[in-house]
């Protein structure tokens, strides 16, 4: 089991920072690594730490979940602002295989699953897509619509209301946008705010959590 660190929580608070805006970065298609690139990550077969998902279903949702790799070296970066400068590391999404069972559905993240190789891959997060059975695509509450991260990692103990690592989101359709491709998407989130719009989705882990529940209803 990987041993938790205990660090100032200033230093949580900067890790934390500096991880989602490298996520968030990784929105520009010119960094993701796709399958044939000679830096898409490889496969480790001696992966030792997993981090299991399970929960629930709403059947008339269909979810898919990827693990997000992001690079770690300079080599393995592009600029993606060149007024201020501004580099972002590589990404490279690998889909989770998630075993169900009615409602039900278990899923193995493998936390150390790829060879560090060149670009130094390291666990970012996890991805989650998918839609409804009428069409509509998920999309996770305070996320960007392609950026449907559900994972944040810190390094501190977690707090008493995350140390259970259950997440129970409600799926709802989008209101009060004019934006005809969020009308057409399910906003998943833990709660709800007074316009009915869900909030607060991110589930919170640190190196030593082994086991977590999202449930999505609808």
């Amino acid at each position: 089991m990987t041993k938790l660190i205990h660090a100032p929580a200033v230093k949580s608070i900067v890790f934390t920072a500096l991880l989602l805006s490298q996520l968030s970065a990784c929105s520009s298609p010119h960094l993701k690594r796709e399958p044939g690139n000679s830096d898409y990550p490889v496969l480790d077969s001696f992966a030792a730490h997993y981090l299991v998902l399970s929960g629930m279903i709403a059947p008339a949702i269909n979810i898919s979940m990827s693990v997000r790799w992001v690079a770690k070296t300079s080599a393995c970066a592009a600029n993606i602002n060149w007024v201020e400068g501004v580099d972002a590391p590589f990404y490279a999404d690998m889909p989770i295989n998630l075993v169900r069972s009615g409602k039900r559905y278990t899923a193995r993240v493998p936390l150390d699953g790829v060879v560090p190789g060149r670009c130094g891959w390291s666990f970012g997060t996890v991805i989650v897509s998918g839609v409804d059975n009428q069409g509509r695509k998920v999309e996770l509450a305070e996320n960007s619509e392609d950026e449907n991260s559900l994972i944040a990692v810190t390094r501190q103990p977690l707090t008493k209301k995350d140390v259970g690592a259950v997440r129970n989101l409600i799926c709802v359709p989008q209101t009060g946008s004019i934006d005809p491709v969020r009308a057409s998407t399910l906003r998943c989130g833990e709660k709800l705010d007074t316009r009915g719009e869900p909030f607060l989705s991110k589930l919170w882990v640190n190196p030593s959590t082994q086991h977590a529940e999202v449930n999505f209803y609808f």
